[in-house]
């Protein structure tokens, strides 16, 4: 699982981090130039030291920089809100729906975030699709990645009032994303029964993993998708800081024998 997770944002990295956008910088002229650092912007709204989940883009960061040729800054650039100055000199934003208390734009940052977006920005927002069930409580959304086909209320609605002419759309599965760097899914075979069907039918239906965004004049702009970070995060020693649990729908019938094979320890999916 932890692989799918990274397999799904490495893509999404190396189709809109090297996106021109308004403000960047590069070198004209001279073939021996060394290609500009790409920084991805990290939104954060109040103390930066207390993100959630504050290791895990870091620790991507550095996987794209390592297995891909974008010369990728490990560390990301911190923003509070989408009327950061900076804005523009970073063609990525990633922000995790729980990093922003108030998801009620200003006008300015409204303003700021269409004229970005047109120009050739792109804004991944993690944990921006949240089950029903799950949103009771912001953290539900940060431990919990079900799919579902449709944002959570407050992104649907704050990216309404920034194009209010344009809808969140599925992203099918023969969009590009699923298949850029990396190319299909983990083998399964070797996952317990119990585990098997949930993984192949919930967590990758159709191939894919849950993901909607918005086009803005034909290219993909904005992405949101349940929370995938949490597959990210490795210490050091190159160890997984995190643990993804798995619910299991169990019927009643060989309920104990099913329970036996319900923990798996093997590779990491």
């Amino acid at each position: 699982m932890k692989n799918i997770l990274k397999i799904f944002f490495v893509p999404a990295i190396m189709l809109f981090a090297a996106w021109p956008v308004v403000g960047s910088v590069a070198a004209a002229g001279d073939p021996t130039a060394r290609p500009p650092r790409v920084r991805i912007g990290q939104l954060v709204q109040g103390r930066a030291g207390g993100r959630r989940l504050a290791h895990v883009l870091p620790s991507l960061l550095s996987a794209v920089a390592s297995r891909t040729t974008l010369p990728v800054e490990p560390e990301p650039v911190i923003i509070e809100s989408f009327e950061d100055p900076l804005l523009f000199r970073l063609p990525f934003i990633y922000v995790n729906f729980a990093d922003r208390a108030d998801w009620n734009l200003t006008e300015v940052e409204k303003q700021r975030l269409r004229e970005y977006l047109e120009r050739g920005g792109f804004v991944f927002i993690d944990a921006g699709i949240t089950s029903e069930f799950l949103r009771g409580n912001t953290m539900f959304g940060q431990t919990h990645s079900f799919p579902d086909w449709e944002p959570s209320p407050e992104i649907r609605d704050a990216f309404k009032t920034v194009f209010p002419e344009l809808e969140f759309q599925t992203l099918p599965r023969s969009h590009r994303l699923f298949r850029s760097f990396y190319r299909g899914l983990p083998d399964p075979a070797s996952l317990p029964d119990s585990v098997r069907d949930y993984v192949i039918h919930e967590k990758w239906p159709d191939g894919s993993y849950s993901a909607v965004g918005i086009k803005v004049d034909g290219r993909l702009a904005v992405l949101a998708t349940p929370i995938i970070s949490i597959g990210w995060g490795r210490d050091s020693m190159g160890q997984w800081t995190g643990n993804i649990s798995f619910r299991i729908r169990e019927g009643a019938e060989g309920l104990d024998q099913r329970l036996q094979t319900a923990s798996y320890g093997g590779l990491r999916y």
